[in-house]
C-alpha cells in the first residue's frame, strides 16, 4: 500500500518531466500572391521528430491528411521554392499530396535519393531553394 501511495505521488512529476521534453516549431512561408503556409514541427525525445506543411498555424493541432502535407520519416529537412503559385518540395520522405492544401497553390513533389539530398544540402541556396529547417520555439507547449 505504501508503494502504491509513493507511486501516485510521483506520477504528476513524471508527467511534467515527459511533457517538458516535447518541443514545437513553426516556420511560415508565403507564396508570391501572399498565401501563407506553415511548416509545423513536433519533437519528443531522441527518436520522434514530425514535420507537416499546413495552412493551419496552430502547432498544437494534429495535422489533417486532407489539408496537410505530412512527412513520414525522420531525416534531412526538405527544401522548397515557389515558382509562381507552384510550391516545389524536395524531400527524401514519403509524402502524399493532400487533396485540399490551399486553393490556388499547386504542390509539386520531388522525391530525392540520399545522394541527391546530400548534394542539395551543400548548394541549395545556389539552386534558389530554401531549407525547411524548423527551429523549436523555446518554452512552447501544448495540452
Amino acid at each position: 500500500m505504501r508503494y502504491l501511495r509513493n507511486l501516485l505521488l510521483l506520477l504528476p512529476l513524471c508527467f511534467l518531466i515527459s511533457c517538458s521534453s516535447t518541443g514545437y516549431g513553426l516556420l511560415m512561408i508565403e507564396s508570391p500572391s501572399g498565401k501563407k503556409l506553415y511548416f509545423r514541427r513536433e519533437v519528443r525525445g531522441m527518436n520522434y521528430d514530425s514535420l507537416s506543411l499546413s495552412k493551419d498555424s496552430n502547432y498544437c493541432s494534429k495535422p489533417d491528411p486532407q489539408t496537410s502535407l505530412i512527412f513520414h520519416s525522420i531525416g534531412p529537412h526538405p527544401f522548397y521554392k515557389f515558382n509562381g503559385e507552384e510550391l516545389h518540395i524536395y524531400t527524401m520522405s514519403d509524402v502524399t499530396k493532400p487533396p485540399k492544401l490551399v486553393n490556388g497553390i499547386e504542390l509539386v513533389l520531388h522525391k530525392l535519393t540520399n545522394q541527391q539530398s546530400i548534394g542539395m544540402k551543400e548548394k541549395y541556396r545556389e539552386m534558389g531553394l530554401q531549407s525547411a529547417d524548423v527551429p523549436i520555439i523555446k518554452g512552447s507547449w501544448c495540452f
